[in-house]
């Protein structure tokens, strides 16, 4: 992430804070730099400064970080207990597991011993499509927080009132007041539904974790 789009971060969660919010454009943008702000900057740094320290003192375990607007917040499971949790998760977990790591003995390998460090890997959760559900332009889904139908016009839009909106920041335009978070940042899938289940639902990725994860030494 460049600091330009630092920059811009930072300025879309201060006028967040503002009573008039986010525009649907400016909603849109924060959550695009969110995504870009994890996959850049929250895990490549857990990575190198936090899970090396981690896997000393607790060999087997699993770290859950949730990101939330404008704030990530991190979460120890050791061995099968269940990691602590408190506090308002909305957003998106990111998880990385490692096993236990030997101790530092002072004998050299033996030649072809060397083992080599695995591969990180990452999997980042795609943007929602109406084609990842089945969905075809022309069908109807409901706004679930006022029961209000709207028409799909494309792979990523749909139609109220003669104007096109991404989910996002149709949630922004149109959620009730009494129904708003703080950031007034939605994850737009969550409240529409198709045939009485949520769009979130019925992604392919529905049953997994929401998660990247990474693997250390």
């Amino acid at each position: 992430m460049t600091d330009e789009e630092k920059k811009q971060l930072q300025l879309l969660y201060d006028v967040s804070k503002l009573p008039t919010g986010l525009s649907a454009e400016q909603a849109e943008l924060l959550e695009r730099l969110e995504e870009k702000f994890i996959a850049d900057e929250v895990m490549p740094a857990l990575d190198a400064h936090v899970l090396p320290l981690m896997r000393r003192l607790h060999g087997t375990f699993t770290l859950q970080v949730f990101q939330t607007a404008g704030q990530q917040r991190a979460y120890v499971k050791r061995g099968g207990d269940e990691p602590s949790q408190t506090g308002d998760h909305e957003g998106t977990p990111l998880q990385a597991s490692e096993p236990p790591v030997a101790e530092p003995t002072n004998e050299p390998a033996a030649p072809g011993d060397e083992k080599e460090p695995k591969k990180k890997r990452q999997r980042i959760r795609p943007n929602f499509r109406f084609s990842m559900v089945g969905i075809e332009v022309g069908e109807w889904v409901t706004f679930t927080p006022t029961g209000l139908r709207v028409k799909v016009v494309s792979d990523n839009k749909v139609e109220y009132d003669g104007q096109a909106y991404k989910l996002s920041p149709f949630v922004v335009k149109f959620l009730p007041d009494d129904m708003r978070n703080k950031k007034n940042a939605y994850q737009g899938p969550k409240y529409f539904a198709y045939k009485d289940c949520t769009l979130d639902s019925l992604r392919p990725d529905a049953n997994k974790k929401k998660t990247k994860q990474y693997e250390g030494e």
